[in-house]
């Protein structure tokens, strides 16, 4: 059975022991993508972020809880110990963490982030921020020979300069794909490719059955129930069969007629990997 990490939610980052610095995520999409994947009988971890609004049921093999991006990246580096065949990065981390943090009634600064309840007698507060840790950039490390997938939120630029970060993204973080969305790429999502290749998305449905397309096409070549919820899903939608770049259909192609038992065909540029049931 494929196993899979898919992070939601948002983190947050503690002032004190009562308000926190936190961002918009509800956690939606990454709860209704690992729900997506489970139906397709692939065994999902879910860490999903103790802020997360959204109240859909998570229907995870397994849920685990986080706070802050530190936590996180600990929850990260656990799940590391054991094999996974893909990690989906859709939780909003905070990119940045409180440190120091003034009153204007007092040079020296007050307790450490985080404890405490601050006194709106304090004053005027000044608080350093600092930048968190870059967990995408670390799961190439954590996951090595799994399928990694990032997202980029962009509010400012256009829907080319949107592609354009995800791309960095890529590059950067030696991930498999970037999901370009936000207000400056516009409606839909972008599904993003390490050679510049795009599959536009136009809802959240065609965003996850593009993505598990994505992963068990190449998860394909090694595990025959991949290749069955392949075809389960084009059978679900046929219309949703999506352009690979041309690169990884030849190493596909190349891959899959080494193997005893497959036969492979090509429907509007998509790979469709058949296996006999011999093999099966």
């Amino acid at each position: 059975m494929l196993k899979a990490i898919v992070t939601a939610g948002p983190t947050h980052e503690p002032l004190d022991e009562v308000r926190r610095l936190t961002n918009h995520s509800t956690g939606r999409l990454g709860i209704e993508f690992s729900n997506f994947l489970t139906r397709l009988d692939i065994e999902v971890t879910l860490l999903i972020g103790y802020c997360t609004t959204y109240k859909g049921a998570a229907n995870a093999k397994q849920t685990i809880p986080f706070t802050t991006t530190e936590s996180l990246a600990h929850a990260m580096e656990s799940l590391s110990r054991s094999h996974y065949d893909a990690v989906f990065h859709a939780a909003a981390v905070s990119d940045y963490r409180f440190e120091k943090i003034y009153s204007e009634n007092s040079e020296d600064p007050l307790p450490p982030a985080g404890t405490g309840k601050i006194s709106t007698g304090s004053g005027k507060l000044i608080a350093e921020l600092v930048p968190t840790k870059k967990i995408l950039r670390s799961l190439r490390s954590l996951f090595p020979d799994a399928f990694l997938v990032g997202w980029k939120y962009e509010v400012e630029g256009n829907q080319e300069t949107a592609i354009e970060k995800s791309i960095l993204q890529i590059r950067a973080c030696q991930t498999d794909l970037s999901v370009a969305n936000g207000p400056a790429y516009g409606n839909g999502f972008s599904i993003v490719g390490s050679e510049g290749a795009t599959t536009h998305a136009n809802d959240h449905e065609s965003l996850y059955k593009t993505l598990t397309e994505r992963f068990l096409a190449r998860a394909g070549w090694r595990d025959s129930a991949s290749t069955h919820a392949l075809h389960h899903i084009r059978h679900l939608n046929p219309q949703q069969t999506q352009p690979f770049p041309n690169h990884r259909t030849r190493l596909l192609h190349q891959e899959e007629s080494r193997r005893p038992n497959r036969r492979l065909s090509f429907q509007n540029g998509t790979v469709l990997v058949e296996t006999s049931q011999e093999a099966s």
